[in-house]
């Protein structure tokens, strides 16, 4: 791995999340490989088509924001690396008035980001968790 790669890796992580806390969909999948898995809290989603249905499942009034802590990149070969980093987990529920609403921690967990290189560059390949503390 380069020195430019890391932050490249980095990124790729910090970005899937943002895109998710702002419902962009779309980007979060994009940001997959085509034949990603993503281990979520209620199952297990392979590919484009079910990361999506999956997310399209999320209630419309509920706001997250995802904080990515404590990133560190392992490079396995020249085509595959892993980022290992800290999630931090907020989450609310809009009122009739659109305003943010209070936030409650939804948890703290432990995380793999295995990233492959494929010819549209850097894709998450597998995504995985695990609790460290559970949310109030």
């Amino acid at each position: 791995m380069t020195r430019q790669q890391a932050p490249d890796l980095e990124a790729l992580t910090v970005r899937f999340f943002d895109a998710l806390d702002r419902r962009d969909y779309a980007t979060c999948v994009g940001l997959l490989a085509p034949d990603g898995v993503w281990e979520r809290q209620d199952g297990s989603v392979r590919g484009h088509e079910a990361v999506l249905r999956a997310l399209d499942k999320r209630a419309a009034d509920r706001r997250t924001c995802h904080v990515v802590t404590n990133l560190f990149v392992t490079m396995i070969d020249a085509s595959r690396a892993r980022v290992d980093f800290i999630l931090t987990a907020y989450e609310g529920h809009e009122g009739a008035d659109g305003a943010a609403p209070a936030a409650r921690l939804a948890g703290i967990r432990r995380c793999v980001d295995e990233m492959t290189l494929t010819a549209e560059g850097w894709r998450i390949a597998h995504k995985s968790s695990e609790a460290i503390l559970k949310g109030a």
